[in-house]
């Protein structure tokens, strides 16, 4: 019995050490740390505009230029959002069964179940005629903070490591906003980040939007990759788009 305990308490020790590191670590998590991977914290919202026949996608996350790997929008098709651990298969994939005329939630689950670390994925899709689609990873529910999704009629808004009523705050003001897809978008952003947004803050945001009546200087793709208030910052770059663009 006394080998077996001697054995037993540096791995219990081990694991604790994990916990802890989890706990107390900013920018790292259970997961991160368990994986040898960087596991960020993200939050994002989805959405059709039914009038203007535009998809959009805004973005903010803890990490270095979010908008490199988590917004995918093909006009006409639809438009997916890949956040925690990203993974560009779904958007690919998912924009080739849209075309086939599968629905937006079979598109989705069909990589889905392909897919050996989907429990470390958050995705988001969007056809073409609005119809949305979400899920939150099992394995989510274990970093720090809260991770869900909220779908609706035409958007859908999700995000990890999140203060409580982040997601709530979002779809209400995306849903009462006033303005072009994009001025909504960010509106949506900034009321996340004013709830509390995530728990370990935020280096990068983005915001893009494509429609089928837009031509190349009024597609929106803005991306704010390294600051201290990247969601201000982008507010500033949209009000200057938008004063060029109206």
């Amino acid at each position: 019995m006394q080998t077996t305990l001697n054995i037993a308490l540096p791995r219990f020790l081990f694991i604790i050490t994990l916990v802890a590191l989890s706990i107390n670590s900013k920018g790292q998590n259970l997961p991160s740390l368990l994986t040898e991977k960087n596991i960020n914290a993200t939050f994002s919202i989805i959405a059709y505009d039914e009038e203007t026949q535009e998809w959009g996608i805004a973005v903010a996350t803890d990490n270095i230029y979010v908008g490199n790997s988590t917004v995918y929008i093909e006009p006409g098709v639809g438009a997916f959002s890949v956040i925690a651990e990203t993974n560009p298969q779904y958007a690919i994939e998912g924009f080739e069964k849209l075309k086939e005329g599968k629905p937006i939630r079979e598109a989705i689950t069909e990589v889905r179940n392909k897919d050996k670390n989907a429990n470390l994925r958050q995705v988001a899709g969007i056809d073409a005629q609005g119809n949305v689609y979400a899920f939150t990873g099992n394995s989510l529910k274990y970093w720090k903070g809260h991770s869900s999704e909220l779908m609706s009629e035409n958007y859908v808004v999700m995000g990890n490591q999140l203060k409580e009523g982040v997601l709530a705050a979002m779809s209400k003001s995306f849903v009462s906003a006033k303005g072009t897809l994009a001025q909504r978008l960010l509106k949506s952003l900034q009321a996340g980040q004013e709830a509390g947004g995530q728990v370990s803050g935020k280096q990068s945001a983005a915001v893009a939007v494509k429609g089928l009546n837009n031509a190349w200087y009024n597609q929106i793709d803005l991306r704010v990759d390294h600051s201290k208030t990247p969601i201000k910052d982008l507010s500033v770059l949209l009000d200057y788009i938008m004063g060029e663009l109206y």
